[in-house]
């Protein structure tokens, strides 16, 4: 059976031209860049190769550029070694996310939390964003910290980062934000938000799973977690995958260069996706009503199961999810979808997210469109 992937959001698959980079690199450059012989040096200087092409196509100084495993390595590194370096300064204890994050964001805060730190979570509104004002309300004398998405994972909402940013800059109020479903995606570069911190990771942009990166103004010390060497300036103990390295710069780069063209196309099978249910008869509304990114649509398809529709679906071989792949195992309802309209809401239990990518086409609709036909 021919499976049709509809589900970008979640993961991406290996493009060529970046396994052919990694394989290269791997071959090519084996030495660990730590060594000072010839092999060591060699690396050393293809691994910061690879740091500063990345760092030039997010607009920032490659000296705060830290490779991780991921982002959620990147997350944690962020937001607990500032917590604690920030309370630690006797700045204060109170922290602040959202109830929309990522959970390598939200599961982060929780656990704080348990370890003495005072954590506001801001609500979405209807139309699937943050509000400002919500934020002001959050923010008190002893605020150190916010951690804020800049596109959200389950619908898409790009939100108000650059404001936040400003807000908090005036304020003296550190500010992360998990940059991972905007890397290569919106008219927004990283560099430009402006934000203390932010995390990405490659394998939502066609690169390998196992590497991405966790930026800090590199005037602000990055404590480590991981302990045991000092590689990355000593903000992350153990020997760098300069493959991967060399891979996920290769795919950033690929990333931005054709922004605008795989913009357009996935305009254009959105475009295709909503006339097909709409000729189908298929009644169904957008969750978010916020300016979003164009590949992620949380739908919700009235009167059907989420969770009978995913079965289905696999059954005819189309991949969906009907929220974070990351929380996908936990059986709960999404804590996007609840912040939005309430746990009671049908919209809860009746959502699907579709996130499309460069390798979809009409026929990848038309499967998928078919199935929720036949349960509609």
């Amino acid at each position: 059976m021919n499976k049709t992937y509809l589900d970008y959001a979640a993961t991406t698959p290996l493009r060529k031209e970046v396994l052919e980079t990694m394989s290269e690199t791997a071959l090519e450059f084996w030495g660990n860049p730590s060594s000072q012989y010839a092999s060591g040096r060699s690396a050393r200087a293809e691994l910061e190769s690879a740091r500063r092409r990345i760092a030039e196509c997010l607009a920032v100084n490659p000296k705060g550029v830290t490779f991780t495993s991921g982002a959620t390595e990147a997350n944690n590194l962020i937001i607990r070694s500032n917590a604690y370096r920030l309370r630690n300064e006797g700045k204060g204890n109170h922290l602040i996310t959202g109830d929309a994050e990522h959970p390598s964001v939200y599961e982060v805060f929780k656990s704080l939390e348990k370890e003495g730190f005072v954590v506001s979570y801001l609500p979405l509104d209807k139309s699937g964003t943050y509000l400002v004002e919500d934020l002001v309300e959050a923010l008190n004398d002893e605020t150190t910290l916010v951690s804020l998405m800049t596109v959200n994972n389950e619908t898409g909402v790009i939100m108000p980062v650059q404001e936040i940013a400003a807000l908090l800059r005036e304020k003296e109020i550190f500010f992360h934000t998990d940059y991972v479903q905007a890397a290569g995606k919106i008219d927004l570069n990283a560099g430009d938000i402006q934000a203390d911190a932010f995390s990405i990771t490659a394998h939502k942009i066609y690169g390998p799973k196992g590497i991405g990166l966790a930026y800090q103004d590199p005037s602000i010390n990055l404590q480590a977690l991981q302990l045991g060497g000092h590689q990355e300036n000593s903000h992350r103990a153990g020997t760098e995958s300069l493959a991967l390295a060399s891979a996920f710069a290769k795919a950033i780069e690929l990333a931005q260069a054709e922004r605008l063209e795989n913009e357009a196309k996935l305009e254009e099978l959105s475009n295709y996706l909503f006339s097909q249910l709409n000729s189908a008869n298929v009644e169904y509304e957008l969750n978010a009503t916020a300016k979003k990114y164009v590949g992620v649509h949380n739908i919700h398809f009235k009167g059907i199961k989420s969770s009978q529709a995913l079965i289905r679906l696999d059954m005819a071989g189309v991949e969906v999810s009907a929220g974070s792949a990351c929380a996908a195992g936990a059986l709960e309802p999404s804590r996007v979808l609840v912040s939005m309209f309430g746990a009671e809401d049908p919209r809860v239990d009746e959502s699907l997210r579709l996130s499309l990518g460069i390798y979809n086409n009409k026929e990848d609709i038309d499967k998928f469109v078919e199935v929720i036909a036949s349960l509609a």
